[in-house]
């Protein structure tokens, strides 16, 4: 059954009625304005989230199931919100990650494997 109800966003105050199809907490409708408000706050929001689902992604797809992807994971919003300028593993002899924000303030994930080929004369 589907209701409306009256919510607020966070980042502007704008008022709105939304629809919802299950009794929610008045939080729970205020984040669902939020999600749909156009204001700045609002839209700097929704894209710090689909950055976010986005590097995750990244960092799942370079280090498949390499136990440093969850704690990288985890360290997405200190790197979004600037309380951490960047991270870099040594994962082994031979493979570094690192995560910062790129001049576009975008995140970026980087996995570098080292090679090293060597030869000596007899």
């Amino acid at each position: 059954m589907s209701m409306r109800c009256r919510g607020v966003c966070r980042f502007c105050g704008q008022v709105k009625d939304v629809v919802v199809g299950k009794h929610l907490t008045q939080d729970e409708i205020d984040k669902i304005v939020a999600s749909e408000c156009d204001c700045d706050g609002a839209i700097t929001e929704k894209r710090l989230a689909d950055d976010a689902a986005m590097t995750e992604s990244n960092i799942k797809e370079l280090l498949e199931e390499h136990p440093a992807a969850d704690i990288l994971i985890q360290l997405i919003p200190l790197i979004q919100h600037s309380s951490v300028a960047s991270v870099a593993m040594q994962l082994n002899e031979t493979t570094k990650v690192t995560m910062k924000t790129d001049a576009k303030n975008c995140l970026k994930v980087a996995k570098t494997v080292t090679v090293k080929t060597e030869r000596k004369t007899e």
